[in-house]
Formats: structure tokens, C-alpha cells, sequence
């Protein structure tokens, strides 16, 4: 994951990019707070009303390092898919049963979790493979086989496929039809999330999600008593709070399966009453642990609602979830009959709660849908994601009784069929990681852990005008290194344009702007408060394309803005008539700081 970070490190790209700029911001401003919650860089004077506490641990490396925002983030990324991988390990290595081999098998676990994808690029390969083959554009029946025959046969000697940089890399995490108008909903898995680089929620709580897991497993495989389970469960409140309070999402799965677990495992009487209190003890202490957080945190979404639109077909199931599922599913085939010590060992019992928690949230996305999402995209997103976890856990010791269970041709046979499975599902990093090291802004930039670096060789083409991006590391080294404290800015915001350049001074620095993305903040800040983005939009807006300097310094002392930023973004997008104000309005508004090929800095004097 290191190399694969390496071959791409560039924290922005205007078409295929995402929400590293966000991640960034939200992850150095959380790395330089004084105090919780982590004050917005994205809107000044107000603080980060989001589920933050995944970026904390990877802060506190940044501190502790020193290393720049751009270079920790970027480092960040490998090891958080180390972490994730060793916590699936240890996981798996104690729902295994005591087999032959049993540090191998284990091994099922991170590679189909976070190593494999979905069978989605199988589907686009074979797709592309039969087009060529056959020359149709979608060829159907026995067509379709021998098309995709002939083609790989083409394709062997030299011919190539019709492929974007999308179908490589990015259709796998759209991998479900939908209605006409409906928004497409996110399949995304652990090795896209990582590959793609965002650095979000649910990433960085991945590990967390799995440290609570452990536990669950380590207290129904061997519960102590006393004081030992006390201890046990304050480590379990305490593990299912830091993902509680880094991605809400986990928290109903995690809940499931401590609930389930504790109810499998309790043979006394009246086990549903205790295992629901024992559960909803945990729960109660995990928020009380996080109380600070939770008191701060205002969510405007938190009511689910039936889902009406299409549902997902059988064959778009399969592609998303079938890696992890399908052995799964045969295991349970096999066993169905057979006289069996398979469920004397917990471990047996305990990835049967897994799997049936994940089947569950496969499920639950068709029936209902977070109100307020996007149609349903991260209601399938984040559910589907966690279920994709559960199932992988599962599905190693799965394999583990078929071929215990098998024997003979019928034992090749099944684990061949396990492998060549396997193989489709590996086909997304073997095909996607090059075409991703290659999608870059800028191709001629050097590959370092410097996340900042390309800037130097990028031109952002936007609204007809061209913005070279050389001299904002510029701007952003001065003001690092010039301006002590947490001080207000002033940078140019690119509405009604999303997930643009713009806010990239806050988004390095960790100084507030004093508006940052439009769609972004309205989501996180729910009801009436959303609509003061809208005004500090038009405020920053009215900052550079008024020629008046009073009502400009008028307005920056109203969001108790310092600094004025006017670099190549802002010369390009702002009317000339308002830039001429800044240094007509020089010595009495303001005063130059920094200068440097046309890119300048203005501290805002104080008001009278």
C-alpha cells in the first residue's frame, strides 16, 4: 500500500479526485486544535460538526512526527491498511478452529477484505472482452461467450480494450444498476477506498470496527469473571465508542453483533433479557465514554424511512457481495445435513453471528434508507461496507469446513471453484492500481509522499480562464511559517464549482476561511444553520468583486477575517475592478505582507 501511495500522491484532481481536500482540512485541523471539538477550517468561528474521532489517532502521529499535513496524510493511508489488515488477522486467526495450517487459512481474511474487490471488473473485462470478440456493442447468449473467447484471443495479440480510466478503477464502487433519475448507489470496499486515497470516516474507523469485533470474539470465546469482565467489557465500550464516535454507521452493526453474540452464548435462563441488558449496558457506556463528543455533535440526520425506490438485481447482489458470501453460503450447504462438530466450537458460532449480521445489512438497505440521503448511496455505501467486513470474517473459517468437510475430486473441485472465485475478485488490483498511478493532474510530477508537490507542474482549467497552481505552495509556506496562532482568512471561493481548488490555503494550513464547499457544509450543518453558508458565499464573493475597499474590510472584520489571500485562483476568477481595490486600499484597510510573482498577502488592520 506504501508503493501504491507512492505511485499516486497527489492530494487533488479536478475530475476523479473526491474529497481529499475536505480530508485534509478536517485532518490538520484536527492535528492542530487546542480543543475539542477541533475548530471548522471550512467555516470560521464554528467547529468541525462531523464525526471526527477517526482522524484523532492519525493526528496525534502528525504531532508527534511534525511531519507536514501533506506528507502525514499520504503516510497515513499504508498504515491504517496495516493496522486494518493485522486486526482482520488476529480476528480471523480466533474463529478458526484448531486445523492444520490454521496461520494460513487465517490469511483469507485481509486478503478478501482488504486485498480483493467485488466481481465488478470481472463484469466490465468480460463486457469490453466479448465487444471486441464479437464486434457488437452488447452481445447477449452464447454470443456474449464466444465473444468474450475471441476477444481475450485479440486482445493476446495485441488489440486493445475500450476502457476509461473509470471502468478501471472506478465502476467497481457503482457496481448497482438503478432507475433512470435515481442517484447510483456507492459499493465501495476497503482496497478501493484505499487505492482512491480519500482519507474518510469510514477508512479510518476501519480498524477500530475491528479492534470492537475482537473483543466481542475474545469475551464470548473466553469470558472472565470478576473484575477480569468488568475490565473486559470497559474495553469493549470503550472500542465500540471510538468507532461510534468516528463513523456513526458502525454503530448498528457493532451493536448486532454484540447483541446476537451474548444471546448464542448464554445458556441460562431468561438469555434474551440478559444478553439485551448486557448489550444495552456496553452501549451506555461506550457513549458515556464519549460523552464530550456526543454533547457537541448535532446530526441532522437520524430517522430512517422506507425505501421506495428500485431494488437491487439477484445479478448485481452477486457481483457486489459475492466474494465474501458465496463460501459462506456453501459452507452452510454442505453442513446442512451432516452430522457435525462443527457448532461445538465457538468460533463456528461466533462466525455465524458475523455472517448473519452481514446478510442482515445486505438486506436492510432494500427495505429502508437514511432520510435525507442521496436516493439511497450511502445507506447501501456504509452499511454495505461494514457488511463486506463481516462476511470476509466469516468466510474464512467457512472454507475451512468445506475442505474439512470434503474429500476426494469433490474437495479439488470446490476449493478449485473457491480459487478461481478468489482470482475474479483480485482482478480489481491487479487492473485498477496501474490505472490509478497514471489517472494524475499533473503526469510530469514527482512521486514522493509530498501530497503538495505536484502543484508545481499543474494548470487548473476552470470557467475558460487557466490557474496555475505553482505559487499557492508558496503562499501557503509563508503563511505556515509567518503567522502564529489560528488567525481568519480570506481566499476566494469557487461556487457554484464543487470539489475544486478553492479553500486550498485552509485546507494546508488549518486556518479557518471563512467559508469553505457549499453541498459539504450544508450537509454537516443541518436545518437553518446551513443557510448561513449561502451568505458567507455571497460575503467572500462581494470581498474581491467589490471595487468599494470599505465594504470589503467591512465585511472581513464582520468574520473577524486577518488575512487576505489574492493568488492565481483569485486572479483569475475575481474581477479585475475588485483585486485594484487591494492595493488602492494599502495602509488604510490593509497592509501588504507577502509578495511574489503577483501573488500577495494582506494582514487586515484592525477597525476603528
Amino acid at each position: 500500500m506504501a508503493a501504491v501511495r507512492l505511485s499516486n500522491p497527489d492530494l487533488w484532481h479536478p475530475y476523479l479526485g473526491g474529497e481529499k481536500p475536505m480530508d485534509l482540512a478536517y485532518f490538520t485541523a484536527v492535528a492542530l486544535s487546542e480543543t475539542f471539538p477541533p475548530g471548522n477550517p471550512w467555516f470560521a468561528g464554528g467547529f468541525i460538526n462531523y464525526y471526527y474521532f477517526g482522524f484523532v489517532p492519525a493526528a496525534a502521529l502528525l504531532r508527534l512526527t511534525g511531519l507536514p499535513p501533506e506528507v502525514a496524510y499520504n503516510l497515513a493511508l499504508p498504515a491504517w491498511y496495516a493496522l486494518s489488515a493485522s486486526a482482520l488477522y488476529a480476528v480471523a486467526l480466533a474463529l478458526l478452529p484448531p486445523v492444520r495450517r490454521r496461520a494460513a487459512w487465517a490469511l483469507l481474511a485481509p486478503v478478501v477484505i482488504l486485498l480483493a474487490g467485488n466481481l465488478k471488473q470481472a463484469q466490465v473485462l468480460a463486457s469490453r472482452l466479448a465487444q471486441l470478440g464479437s464486434g457488437e456493442p452488447a452481445p447477449g447468449g452464447l454470443n456474449y461467450i464466444a465473444g468474450v473467447l475471441m476477444g481475450l484471443v485479440k486482445f493476446l495479440f495485441g488489440r486493445t480494450l475500450d476502457l476509461s480510466p473509470a471502468d478501471l478503477y472506478f465502476r467497481a464502487s457503482r457496481a448497482i444498476s438503478h432507475a433512470p433519475g435515481e442517484p447510483a448507489p456507492i459499493t465501495e470496499f476497503p482496497f478501493f477506498s484505499f487505492l482512491y486515497g480519500d482519507l474518510h470516516a469510514h477508512l479510518l474507523t476501519l480498524p477500530l470496527g475491528i479492534l470492537a469485533i475482537g473483543l466481542v470474539v475474545s469475551r464470548l470465546r473466553e469470558p472472565l469473571a470478576s473484575w477480569r469482565g468488568v475490565l473486559q467489557f470497559g474495553l469493549i465500550s470503550l472500542a465500540i465508542g471510538s468507532a461510534w464516535t468516528g463513523n456513526t454507521w458502525e454503530l448498528p452493526a457493532l451493536a448486532a453483533v454484540l447483541a446476537a453474540g451474548l444471546w448464542c452464548f448464554d445458556q441460562r435462563p431468561l438469555r434474551l433479557v440478559r444478553a439485551a441488558v448486557s448489550a444495552a449496558t456496553t452501549l451506555l457506556a461506550a457513549w458515556l465514554a464519549y460523552l464530550p463528543y456526543h454533547r457537541f455533535r448535532h446530526s441532522g440526520y437520524g430517522a430512517v424511512e422506507f425505501w421506495t425506490g428500485s431494488r437491487t438485481p439477484l445479478l448485481d447482489y452477486l457481483i457486489v457481495y459475492g466474494l465474501p458470501l458465496l463460501p459462506v453460503a456453501a459452507s452452510v450447504w454442505l453442513l446442512r445435513h451432516r452430522r457435525t462438530t462443527v457448532w461445538a466450537d465457538p468460533g463456528a458460532r461466533i462466525a455465524a453471528v458475523l455472517a448473519l449480521t452481514g446478510f442482515g445489512l445486505t438486506l436492510l438497505v432494500e427495505l429502508v434508507v437514511l432520510r435525507g440521503d442521496i436516493g439511497r448511496s450511502n445507506t447501501v455505501f456504509k452499511f454495505g461496507y461494514q457488511a463486506w467486513v463481516l462476511l470476509g470474517l466469516a468466510a474464512a473459517p467457512a472454507v475451512v469446513w468445506i475442505a474439512g468437510a470434503l474429500s476426494g475430486s469433490l474437495r479439488r473441485w470446490t476449493l478449485g471453484a473457491g480459487v478461481a472465485l478468489l482470482s475474479l475478485g483480485l482482478l480489481y488490483p491487479i487492473t485498477a492500481t496501474p490505472q490509478r498511478a497514471r489517472d494524475r493532474f499533473a503526469p510530469t510530477a514527482p512521486r514522493s509522499w509530498d501530497g503538495l508537490a505536484f502543484t508545481r507542474h499543474a494548470t487548473w482549467h476552470v470557467q475558460d480562464r487557466l490557474v496555475p497552481l505553482a505559487g499557492d505552495r508558496a503562499l501557503i509556506d509563508w503563511l505556515r511559517h509567518n503567522v502564529p496562532g489560528n488567525p481568519v482568512i480570506a481566499e476566494w471561493n469557487t461556487f457554484p464549482v464543487l470539489y475544486s481548488w478553492g479553500n486550498r490555503i485552509a485546507n494546508y494550513t488549518a486556518f479557518p476561511a471563512i467559508v469553505g464547499w457549499d453541498w459539504h457544509l450544508r450537509q454537516q450543518m443541518p436545518g437553518p444553520a446551513s443557510e448561513r453558508v449561502h451568505k458567507r458565499i455571497a460575503a467572500v464573493q462581494e470581498i474581491y468583486n467589490s471595487p468599494d475597499p470599505g465594504r470589503a474590510a467591512e465585511l472581513l472584520r464582520r468574520y473577524e477575517a486577518r488575512y487576505i489571500v489574492v493568488g492565481a485562483l483569485e486572479r483569475a476568477l475575481a474581477a479585475p475592478e475588485g483585486l485594484n481595490k487591494f492595493t488602492s486600499g494599502e495602509g488604510r484597510y490593509w497592509d501588504r505582507v507577502f509578495y511574489q510573482a503577483g501573488d500577495a498577502i494582506y494582514r487586515v488592520r484592525p477597525g476603528e
